[in-house]
Formats: C-alpha cells, sequence, structure tokens
C-alpha cells in the first residue's frame, strides 16, 4: 500500500470500475490529481458509470503510465456544478493506494491514444488551454525566481497582490526546497457563497479556478500541487511549489 496518489502525465487513461450490480470497466482520460488523496475526473451523462456512482459511490481506479502501477481505491462524490450538457465532474476522495510495481518489471508508458473526432478534440482542447492560458500571462512575471528563489516567490506569488490581505497565506514552509502554504482566504470562494451555490459546487469551481495557479508556476518555471478546497475544510487551498 501507498500512503499518496502517484503524479501522472495529462491524458492518462485509467480504468474506473464501479459496482452498483455486476462489476462494470470503462477507460477515462480526464483524470487530474487534485492532491494525496483527491483526484477527479469528467464522465458523459450517459455513461452507466455515472448512475452506478450516483446509487453506490464505492470505486476503483486503475492508473497506468510510465513508472506508475496503482489502484485507487475510494468513493465517488458527482458535482452537479454545470460543465457541459454532455459531461458532469466527479471527485473521488481516495481511501487507500494499492502500489502494483514490482522489482520484475517496469512500465514504459501508459495506453497511447488519439481523438477521431475532430469537433471533441478543439472542444476539450479549448477548454484546457484556457484554464491555465490567463495563469500563465501572468506567470511570466515570476520566471525570474526560477529555478530557486522561494522567498522572492513568496512575496510576489502567495503574499500578492496586496501583501497577503485578500487570501491571508499561512506559509507553513520556505525554504530552500520548495513552499507549502495554506490560503485562509479566497475572494471567489466567498462571493460563491455569498450567491449561495451548494458547496459540491464551490468544490468544482474552486478546482477550476485553480487551473490558472497551474498555468502560472508553469510559466514561472516551477512545480505546483494545489489541494483545492472540500466541503468541511476550514480555510481554502493549500499550495506546495518545488523546483521543476
Amino acid at each position: 500500500m501507498s500512503d499518496a496518489l502517484p503524479h501522472w502525465p495529462d491524458g492518462t487513461v485509467a480504468t474506473l470500475s464501479t459496482g452498483g450490480g455486476e462489476p462494470h470497466a470503462i477507460p477515462v482520460s480526464t483524470i487530474v490529481r487534485a492532491g494525496d488523496s483527491t483526484l477527479h475526473f469528467v464522465l458523459a451523462r450517459s455513461r452507466e458509470s455515472l448512475a452506478r456512482l450516483r446509487s453506490d459511490p464505492r470505486c476503483a481506479l486503475t492508473i497506468l503510465a510510465e513508472g506508475v502501477s496503482v489502484t485507487a481505491i475510494g468513493a465517488a462524490t458527482v458535482l452537479d456544478a454545470e460543465i457541459s450538457d454532455r459531461v458532469v465532474a466527479v471527485r473521488m476522495d481516495v481511501e487507500r493506494v494499492q502500489d502494483h510495481a514490482q522489482p520484475t518489471f517496469e512500465i514504459h508508458e501508459g495506453v497511447r491514444w488519439r481523438w477521431t473526432d475532430a469537433e471533441a478534440e478543439r472542444t476539450d482542447a479549448a477548454m484546457r488551454e484556457a484554464l491555465r492560458d490567463w495563469g500563465r500571462h501572468l506567470g511570466q512575471g515570476l520566471a525570474r525566481h526560477a529555478p530557486g528563489d522561494f522567498g522572492g516567490l513568496a512575496q510576489d506569488f502567495v503574499h500578492a497582490p496586496d501583501g497577503g490581505r485578500m487570501f491571508e497565506p499561512v506559509v507553513h514552509r520556505c525554504d530552500a526546497s520548495g513552499i507549502d502554504t495554506q490560503m485562509m482566504r479566497c475572494p471567489l470562494k466567498r462571493a460563491w457563497q455569498a450567491a449561495g451555490l451548494p458547496d459540491a459546487e464551490i468544490a468544482l469551481l474552486c478546482s477550476i479556478a485553480s487551473e490558472a495557479d497551474h498555468g502560472t508556476m508553469e510559466a514561472a518555471g516551477f512545480q505546483l500541487e494545489i489541494e483545492t478546497w472540500q466541503p468541511g475544510r476550514i480555510g481554502c487551498c493549500m499550495l506546495r511549489v518545488r523546483r521543476r
């Protein structure tokens, strides 16, 4: 068993196994790591797996990619916030991770695949790019701190734009190896709460908004891991920044 989810490349194909009747498994190519024990993915509204998860949230997700061979076991929550008329987002809270690695073999790569529907490919690419593009633009001004000026990055990113008053960051770590910081406030989250959105929808919107931070750190030259806010948690997102 492993304590935390590994990292995998974007577009990795995993196998989602659900109950709610006879065993049922489908490939899923939209998995996104949202923390050591949380991941998100998208399912078409017409999928039988979606109906099964609504009635029985227990599930397993097997992930095979270069250097990765694990099965995440836990429970899924269908986030009913509107993404499109065709798909919904799902959050999986992982209870344990089975590591299938053995010293007698290694995984060179995951499943190779490509789009066969040009419109679907364009839509997917546009959604992913739009989420990160704004962040990339901001990140260009932070590239001077790469590869390891974490003190300067904390000042210009963690405490931006007003010295920390907007997000009230609590910095748990800032040293030569990285930054760990908990954002205690978020104007977006507060606005969504004031608008009366359900917690599940706010959690999804926080996850989507975090793509801007991923884009920022990508352009700045750092590696970023974010645990986005979930119902019942104090504050907002937890950010961990490391050398790329």
